[in-house]
């Protein structure tokens, strides 16, 4: 019997053919690499990258939008926090003023505002009142140029007296003794219709200039 060798169709296939088939597909996968755990990997580290400039983009936002708001909060604050009234205070009448030593008067302007309020009747400070030899008033501040602690006179003594650190002034305000860097700070005055008007004022502690705050 003669033997059937085929057409090259179904289990006759050559077992060339096979091998070229094999060949072709290994040549397939070489074009065509298996890239999606890569590209997994890559499109998980953009997802995180746009995640974290979501929230970054976020913060600064909401930085942006509180910068202001706090500068609105504490604006006063870098202003000066007590503006007396531009004229002078009323203080009394000069004929009342003793000429033998000074009297305390506590200062209050009828119109008076700070960095937040607007008020009437505000209490500024005492300061001390005296008649001069030419019948002129004389006014000096009762805040310490020390450190800004209230100065007492005594009479007994005839100086003024700082409880905090034991500096002492004379009559005139001239420093006499203790660590304040210079004396008292006299104010302006002027008499109107026989009335001593002060003009209210601070000046900077512990310095051996005078400056207004």
């Amino acid at each position: 019997m003669a033997e059937d060798k085929g057409d090259g169709k179904g289990d006759g296939e050559p077992a060339s053919t096979g091998a070229a088939a094999a060949s072709a597909h290994a040549e397939e996968r070489k074009l065509k690499p298996e890239i999606a755990p890569e590209r997994e990997d890559v499109v998980t580290t953009r997802r995180q990258v746009m995640k974290l400039c979501t929230v970054a983009l976020g913060v600064a936002a909401v930085g942006a939008a509180a910068v202001p708001a706090a500068l609105a909060a504490v604006y006063p604050a870098g202003r000066r926090t007590v503006r007396a009234p531009e004229g002078g205070i009323d203080a009394g009448a000069l004929a009342d003023l003793p000429s033998d030593g000074p009297v305390r008067v506590d200062l209050v302007a009828a119109d008076a505002s700070d960095a937040w309020l607007h008020k009437t009747a505000a209490p500024l400070g005492a300061v001390y009142l005296m008649k001069g030899a030419d019948g002129q008033p004389r006014c000096l501040s009762s805040v310490c140029p020390h450190l800004g602690c209230f100065v007492e006179w005594e009479a007994a003594k005839k100086h003024f007296a700082c409880p905090c650190h034991n500096s002492a002034f004379d009559v005139a305000g001239a420093r006499t003794s203790g660590p304040s860097p210079r004396g008292m700070d006299p104010l302006e005055v002027e008499v109107v219709d026989g009335r001593v008007k002060v003009r209210w004022a601070r000046f900077v502690t512990n310095t051996p200039g005078r400056t207004k705050v």
